[in-house]
C-alpha cells in the first residue's frame, strides 16, 4: 500500500514500454512515415487538397529542425489542425499496436505492474478494492489512455465478483489529470464521447478526437490546473516518470512555488548526461540543494526508480 501522499508526474517515456512513442520518435514518424501510413490506412488520397496540405506540413516540419512538434505548431499555428491530426493518429495507431504488461516478452521496464502490486498487495478479499488508499494521484503530460485502461482491466480481473460499474466508480475517485488533454475517454469513465481501448473504429474519428488535445503553448488553458497545484503542494513524495523536464512543462506545474523543503522528489533521467541531471536538479534549488538526499534524479528507467524508492 502507499501510505504517504504521493504524486506521479508522467512524461512520454512513461508510456514507451507499452508501445507509445517519445517526442523524438513521434517527430521521426511524422516527418518520415506519415504520408505512407495514412495512405495505407485509407485516411488520405493523392490529388486532394488534404493530401497536399499534409505533405506541406510534414516537409515544413522536417526542414524546420524543431525538435518538438508542440514548439513547431506554436511557431506555425497555420499547421495546427494537421499537427493535431498527426499526433492523434499516431497515439491511436500506437494504441492499436500497443503492449499490455501481460503481453510483454521482457518485463524489464514494466512499471505499471510494479505500481499495481504496491497499491493492492494488502487487498485480499473480493470487496477489498473499496479500501484502496486514496493517497496517490497522477499528473499526465501524455495524450494516451494506457494507464487508465491498465488500472481498470487489472482491478476488474482481480476482483471478478464485483460489478465492473462499481470498479469504475472507485477508479474515478483516483485523481488522474491530463495536463494537455486526452485523445478520447474510455467507456467506463462516463463521458459522452468515448472509445474502447484498441477499438478499430478510431480510424474514422481522428479529426474529431484531435479536438481534445492542446498542442500550442499559448492556447493551453488547463481546466484541471487547480487540482494539479493542490495535489503537488499536498504531496509528501513526487515521482517524475519518463519526464523530459522541458521548461514549459515545469512552468505549467509552477514547480518553484508549489514544492516545499519537506517533500521527497524522485525522477528518472534515462539517457541524460551528468551535466543535464545537474540542470534538472537546479529546477528545485529554491527548496532542495543539489546534494539533498531527498532530491534523487537518476539515469534509470521508471521501474528501477519505483523499485528503489517507492
Amino acid at each position: 500500500m502507499i501510505t504517504e501522499e504521493t504524486v506521479f508526474i508522467l512524461g512520454a517515456g512513461a508510456s514507451r514500454p507499452y508501445g507509445y512513442p517519445t517526442g523524438k520518435e513521434l517527430r521521426y514518424k511524422i516527418c518520415n512515415n506519415l504520408i505512407e501510413d495514412l495512405i495505407s490506412d485509407s485516411l488520405i488520397q493523392k490529388k486532394t487538397s488534404f493530401y497536399d496540405n499534409i505533405v506541406e506540413f510534414t516537409r515544413t516540419f522536417a526542414k524546420s529542425n524543431n525538435k518538438s512538434i508542440d514548439l513547431f505548431l506554436t511557431r506555425n499555428p497555420n499547421f495546427e489542425f494537421f499537427g493535431k491530426f498527426s499526433i492523434t493518429y499516431y497515439i491511436l495507431k500506437s494504441e492499436e499496436q500497443s503492449n499490455n504488461p501481460e503481453e510483454l516478452k521482457n518485463d524489464e521496464f514494466d512499471w505499471y505492474s510494479e505500481l499495481y502490486d504496491r497499491l493492492t498487495k494488502e487487498l485480499l478479499k473480493s470487496n477489498d478494492y473499496e479500501y484502496l488508499e486514496r493517497t496517490f494521484s497522477f499528473i499526465i503530460f501524455n495524450y494516451d489512455r494506457a494507464l487508465e485502461n491498465y488500472l481498470f482491466e487489472s482491478f476488474k480481473n482481480s476482483f471478478t465478483d464485483i460489478n465492473p460499474t462499481k470498479i469504475a466508480d472507485e477508479l474515478k475517485k483516483i485523481p488522474i489529470n491530463h495536463v494537455y488533454g486526452q485523445v478520447v475517454t474510455l467507456p467506463w469513465q462516463g463521458f459522452n464521447q468515448f472509445l474502447s481501448y484498441r477499438d478499430e473504429n478510431w480510424k474514422y474519428n481522428v479529426s474529431n478526437f484531435s479536438k481534445n488535445i492542446k498542442v500550442i503553448y499559448n492556447q493551453r488553458n488547463t481546466p484541471c490546473l487547480h487540482d494539479i497545484m493542490i495535489s503537488i503542494k499536498a504531496a509528501k513524495r513526487i515521482f517524475f516518470l519518463g519526464f523530459g523536464y522541458a521548461n514549459e512543462n515545469m512552468e505549467v506545474l509552477n514547480i518553484v512555488d508549489n514544492i516545499n523543503a519537506n517533500q521527497k522528489i524522485y525522477g528518472t533521467a534515462y539517457g541524460f548526461t551528468k551535466k543535464e541531471i545537474l540542470k534538472i536538479k537546479s529546477y528545485f534549488s529554491k527548496t532542495h540543494k543539489i546534494d539533498n538526499p531527498d532530491l534523487v534524479i537518476e539515469d534509470c528507467d521508471c521501474l528501477t526508480l519505483l523499485r528503489n524508492y517507492l
